[in-house]
């Protein structure tokens, strides 16, 4: 590795002062003021299993909402607790040893039920997916007994007690799990008398189930009800019954908050909720964070127990509604949600203890799961393109989902809140949201414009600790790019950057703290070039390398792999990889959208005559093979999903065999242009000492269900593709021109 200088390495992307602008976007970053972002940033709607699966640690979520209904053994005899007495004896009895087994002649817990059950619903694999990643689950579960009150029944209470015992106590005991809810959005399934009735049960049986685990396991686990899981805030006083008007569910619930399944208040009683959750969809930002702080002061000045630190956590947030989701849309509308996501997600997370509270935050609803038996899906939930067949495959990433992975990545697990003060240019269609990541040493600067005019950004660094001339990376998301960096920028001597920021465009800057990092360095590929179906000659001398992908013709099925060998020791502070690329063939001015996935140790080279089916971080054929994609590459696109996007259920193990996703780029032009993804978290977590280290990059065309032309209802498998012809084209190591060769730009942490 050699030290280079940037305006030699990158003066193609480097950017010194903003164009012309109708106007200036000012602002200036303020020393922390002790808000921090809200801690949880999760996932809600997708079973691991059948979608989102390769995708989880990329998106980067914290918590994941996670459902799991058994249904009640038929084989204890319950029938005998006809009293509270009996129930206060029999539960506890079940306390005193709860692993017991049941029989048809006793009321203990059927264990062998509720593992059939378990095991049916593939949750062990579930639950050990989330925490190889560290990823918390809020279990759901939306199971009642009855249609009507169960108080005062004591044969059901007792049932309904015992069947969420048995679920804290499991999930608590093995996996550690503290968040939990019950019956969603329960206004259209159930009236409110049962429903208060079922959780005043479920709040006493969590508990006890948390403590009895804390004493048999020797753990120190706090229990947190999650509630009321209605549609909104649904908070007035205006209401006394949600029969009247199903909008007072919250505040009437409230009343009964510290009441005991008996029906005793005490002041004293903890509360039976540990936060309180809503949903809530839309486009305004404005309409998002009105909410949030009417919630806040609500509960803050509820009639009774008001609590002003209470968590608030929105389980279900997005920019429309599950049912809307369906509906194919145009890429356009793609820009108009994806910036929206940018922006409802920065109107949660500024407010401190105002807004959500430290421990409160957001589970987006559905990351990539299909909706309905519609024959494909454009937008899909504005996260994923998706495909409606089985095994319902991801396409690629939306612009949403780039501007929900810029925001969950970065800001997670409660860093500390930067304040942003607007000096010039103040729109609430203008939205920015600051924070510090202490451990890496960096500041995240998350902005977005959709004020209809394209804007100047200017901000002031000079309060924090940054340094003139330090570099710093500008990711985008906007009509033509998809969350990499297309930027490089410096702090000028006065600490401030500056760039242009057009209409519906999110961006995320990342600025290294002084003296952080040492000085750059570029590594060039040992080896790089294209995979093809039924091609098996040498490509590693040629200048340009192809991907591209065509939905009959396997000639037309390719991939580009990039192999970096590293030997420098130390901390990686941050990584760029870098492609420069064009559009080849029809409509070159379109965005062309690249997934890249990164493989340690493979075994390839371009001097070697590699075969498809040996080609590293290809999926595996998985409709009813366990090899490798067909040697030849024939086949209809459900092999091309599986090759080129990864997919998330069937036979083979797709991208959690052979490789990571680690990003999206977008080429937009029939000129060559430089991008750089960001593959800093991906080097962080497989280097770790391991000198050498040999990472190659895998370059796809992603399986894009296209949103604005199909030809017939399965166009995926028969019938014109509209991705068929396009290619785009990729200096390699060889190119003439120096300035577009790959290579990966590292500086170490100091």
């Amino acid at each position: 590795m050699k030290t280079i200088g940037w305006v030699a390495g990158i003066a193609a992307l480097l950017v010194t002062s903003a164009g012309s602008a109708p106007e200036e976007y000012s602002i200036v970053l303020e020393p922390p003021n002790g808000y921090r972002i809200p801690k949880i940033m999760g996932a809600s709607g997708d079973l691991a299993l059948q979608t989102g699966y390769d995708y989880f640690n990329w998106y980067g979520i914290t918590e994941h909402r996670t459902w799991f209904k058994p249904s009640f053994s038929s084989l204890a005899d319950d029938s005998s607790i006809t009293s509270a007495a009996a129930f206060d004896a029999a539960t506890e009895a079940i306390r005193q040893n709860p692993a017991r087994q049941a029989t048809a002649g006793n009321f203990f817990i059927d264990w062998a039920h509720f593992y059939d059950e378990f095991e049916k619903d593939g949750m062990p694999e579930h639950m050990q997916h989330l925490a190889e990643r560290n990823i918390k689950p809020l279990i759901n579960n939306t199971t009642f007994i009855s249609d009507t009150p169960i108080t005062g029944d004591w044969v059901k209470t007792f049932t309904y007690w015992k069947y969420w015992y048995t679920m804290v106590y499991h999930f608590a005991s093995q996996y550690d799990v503290t968040m939990y809810a019950f019956r969603n959005e329960p206004h259209a399934h159930i009236t409110y008398d049962p429903w208060e009735s079922h959780w005043l049960v479920c709040a006493d049986a969590m508990r006890k189930a948390m403590e009895d685990v804390n004493t048999h396991f020797e753990k120190n686990l706090t229990l947190n009800i999650c509630g009321p899981n209605c549609p909104g805030v649904y908070w007035d006083y205006r209401f006394t019954h949600p029969d009247q008007d199903i909008h007072c569910w919250g505040s009437v619930s409230w009343n009964k908050v510290k009441y005991d399944l008996y029906g005793r208040y005490d002041v004293n009683n903890p509360r039976n909720y540990g936060t309180y959750h809503f949903h809530r969809y839309g486009q305004n930002a404005a309409d998002s964070q009105k909410i949030i702080l009417n919630a806040r002061a609500d509960i803050a000045n509820a009639k009774n127990d008001p609590s002003a630190d209470i968590p608030l956590v929105i389980t279900e947030y997005n920019t429309s509604t599950g049912g809307n989701f369906d509906r194919r849309g145009l890429d356009t509308e793609d820009l108009l949600f994806g910036i929206s996501m940018a922006q409802i997600l920065e109107a949660s997370a500024v407010h401190g203890p105002a807004g959500l509270g430290d421990d409160g935050g957001i589970f987006v609803f559905k990351l990539g799961a299909r909706q309905s038996g519609a024959p494909l899906i454009g937008l899909g939930n504005k996260l994923s393109y998706v495909s409606q067949k089985p095994p319902y495959n991801y396409g690629g990433i939306t612009r949403g989902g780039a501007c929900y992975q810029l925001y969950a990545r970065h800001f997670r697990g409660g860093k500390p809140l930067i304040p942003v003060s607007v000096t010039s240019g103040a729109d609430d269609r203008r939205r920015t949201v600051a924070a510090v990541d202490e451990e890496n040493k960096v500041y995240y600067i998350y902005g977005s414009n959709c004020s209809e005019t394209e804007v100047s950004v200017s901000i002031d660094l000079s309060a924090l600790d940054v340094e003139a001339d330090t570099v710093v990376s500008l990711h985008r998301v906007d009509e033509k790019n998809t969350g990499q960096v297309t930027d490089i920028l410096r702090v000028n001597t006065f600490k401030r950057i500056k760039f242009d920021a057009p209409n519906y465009t999110a961006f995320l800057i990342k600025v290294p703290m002084a003296g952080s990092l040492s000085p750059y360095r570029s590594i060039a590929p040992s080896d790089d070039g294209t995979k093809m179906v039924k091609e098996t000659r040498l490509y590693g001398s040629s200048s340009t390398m192809n991907v591209s992908n065509h939905h009959s013709d396997p000639e037309q099925r390719r991939v580009s792999l990039v192999r970096f060998r590293m030997d420098e020791t130390g901390n990686i502070g941050k990584a760029l990889l870098k492609l420069s690329g064009r559009n080849r063939g029809p409509d070159s001015s379109e965005r062309e959208i690249l997934h890249v996935y990164a493989v340690k140790n493979a075994d390839w080279s371009e001097s070697s005559r590699m075969e498809w089916a040996d080609a590293p971080g290809l999926g595996r054929y998985h409709v009813d093979k366990n090899t490798m994609g067909t040697t030849d590459g024939t086949g209809d696109m459900v092999d091309i999903e599986d090759n080129y996007a990864g997919f998330t259920s069937g036979v083979g193990t797709g991208l959690g065999l052979c490789g990571e996703f680690v990003g999206a780029v977008s080429f937009h032009s029939s000129e060559f242009t430089p991008n750089y993804l960001d593959v800093t978290d991906y080097l962080q977590s497989v280097m770790e000492g391991e000198v050498p280290l040999d990472v190659t990059f895998v370059v796809v065309r992603i399986v894009r269900y296209n949103v604005n032309e199909y030809s017939n209802d399965t166009y995926y498998t028969q019938g014109e593709y509209h991705y068929d012809g396009r290619v785009v084209q990729l200096a390699t190591k060889e190119h003439t021109d120096k300035g577009l060769r790959p290579g990966l730009i590292i500086a170490m942490q100091r």
